[in-house]
């Protein structure tokens, strides 16, 4: 770099933190639609098919069921409380 240059880094929201959101949003008692299209999803640039897309990849983790088709989202929550889904992150 030269002189006062700054590079530009890309963020990406870590998959911990969409669960921790994800099921904050869920536990406020937001409907599966409503979670994602949520404002607070905008704070990382996200709109609702990008966290559908991050559900999904949560989901291929074991930590939730994302079933989606025709606009259409139903997500089971495998994790009862806030705790347990900490507990969950933190034996993985």
């Amino acid at each position: 770099m030269k002189g006062n240059a700054r590079s530009i880094i890309t963020f990406r929201i870590t998959l911990a933190v969409t669960a921790i959101l994800a099921h904050d949003l869920h536990f406020r008692g937001l409907g599966d639609h409503a979670l994602l299209c949520h404002p607070d999803w905008s704070l990382f640039g996200l709109e609702a098919p990008d966290v559908l897309a991050d559900l999904r990849r949560l989901a291929l983790r074991g930590m939730l069921i994302v079933q989606s088709a025709g606009g259409i989202t139903q997500i089971s929550w495998k994790y009862d409380s806030m705790e347990d889904l900490v507990d969950g992150i933190a034996c993985r």
